[in-house]
């Protein structure tokens, strides 16, 4: 087994797909992963964490009612989290229930990977595997 610890930080409203999401990434076999999951967007800005390897997201997060700033669409967050300099080298992918061809385009030059939920258990672990390792 690698030596190297890869980061991953999911964030999704839905708090049973993030527990299901963890026992998925656990199951990867060759590499070990540290996960991290958020229920909101702000918790992920505001928690000190290693800095990840691989952000996953969804587009449709419900708004986050702690903070007092503007509501971001999926895009908007996106492009915040790039144009931070802690993360301009994370590589981010998009795990949404939406496949919409103009969102895959408008992502394009923040995202390496768009996914829809609707992928089975061994084709996520192995993007997930992929995008971390290269392979």
């Amino acid at each position: 087994m690698s030596s190297k610890i890869f980061y991953v930080v999911h964030i999704d409203d839905n708090s049973e797909l993030l527990i299901f999401t963890e026992e998925i990434i656990d199951e990867i076999e060759g590499i070990e992963i540290a996960y991290t999951s958020f229920t909101n967007r702000g918790d992920f800005f505001e928690e000190e964490i290693e800095v990840p390897d691989l952000i996953i997201t969804d587009l449709m997060l419900e708004p986050d009612k702690q903070i007092e700033e503007p509501a971001q669409t999926g895009i908007d967050f996106i492009q915040n989290i790039k144009s931070n300099e802690t993360f301009k080298n994370t590589k981010i992918m998009v795990f949404s229930a939406r496949s919409d061809d103009f969102l895959k385009k408008e992502l394009s030059p923040y995202v390496v990977k768009y996914c829809t939920k609707d992928m089975t258990d061994s084709e996520f672990q192995q993007t997930i595997k992929a995008l971390l390792t290269g392979n």
